[in-house]
């Protein structure tokens, strides 16, 4: 079988493992889901990173969802740890094309 027709069945057997995975209960699922969620993207060689819309409505939503996580930690204070070191995961990691060129255009 060519790669080219395998490349549209990989999502789908991505997606059939972890829900065979959430079936059933064994200590250590959560990590085992985790881990599938994080890895599993990285078989399927198409996916890009997709285009961030800039539009209005868009920076008014993007503004609503900062608004309300800066309430969200005012009311809970003790989540900021948590909250920090998700930010600074989140910075670090860079798209392929972000590291061919000088600045990323994402």
């Amino acid at each position: 079988m060519p790669l080219r027709s395998r490349k549209p069945i990989v999502p789908w057997i991505s997606g059939a493992v972890l829900a065979g995975g959430a079936v059933f209960s064994y200590p250590g699922r959560d990590y085992v889901l985790v881990g599938l969620m994080l890895f599993l993207p990285l078989l399927d060689r198409v996916w890009q990173v997709p285009a961030i819309p800039r539009s209005r409505s868009h920076y008014l939503a993007w503004a609503g969802l900062l608004i309300s996580g800066i309430a969200l930690l005012a009311w809970r204070p003790s989540e900021m740890p948590f909250t920090i070191s998700t930010l600074l995961t989140a910075t670090q990691t860079r798209h392929p094309q972000c590291v061919r060129f000088r600045r990323c255009v994402i």
